[in-house]
């Protein structure tokens, strides 16, 4: 898989096996495989703000999330998070939702725009729901190889 540091805003910092498998542990699975390459050889950390496809503009990307940010969502009471379905996980911050990499089922390894601002507009309280999830990419190698495609803002 291309290294496409080109992405980053800034040198992004590769995550170590440990913190890999701690999280693989605390979720219960194994993520993604090209997700996880992608975090231990590339890493994770600001990338340069891109404009998600089909978000009406409302959706912008903005940080890969390092271990410590995905630690610090899953372990806040109440935020964004608890509106994406566990068989996702967080893993692209942005304005107006994040992107998410499936981790079970028919979803595993595609990749997903949570809507946030759609949660706010349908969704009561903490209760998560898969109408807030918009398909972005089939795979953590396919949108890397899109991302670049989408305009800068």
């Amino acid at each position: 898989m291309a290294s496409a540091t080109f992405l980053f805003d800034g040198q992004p910092v590769p995550w170590s096996t440990t913190d890999v498998t701690d999280l693989e542990t605390q979720l219960g699975v194994d993520l993604p495989p090209d997700y996880r390459e992608y975090i231990l050889t590339t890493g994770s950390g600001p990338i340069f703000e891109r404009v998600v496809p089909g978000t009406n503009d409302n959706g912008v990307v903005r940080e890969i999330y390092s271990r410590e940010r995905i630690d610090g969502m899953r372990e806040a009471e109440s935020g964004y998070f608890e509106w994406v379905p566990t068989r996702y996980l967080p893993v692209v911050a942005g304005s107006g939702g994040n992107l998410c990499v499936g981790l079970k089922g028919d979803v595993r390894g595609k990749v997903c725009w949570a809507d946030f601002d759609l949660a706010e507009e349908t969704l009561d309280g903490g209760e998560s729901s898969e109408s807030i999830m918009k398909p972005i990419a089939g795979s953590w190698t396919e949108l890397i190889a899109a991302i670049n495609g989408w305009q800068l803002v």
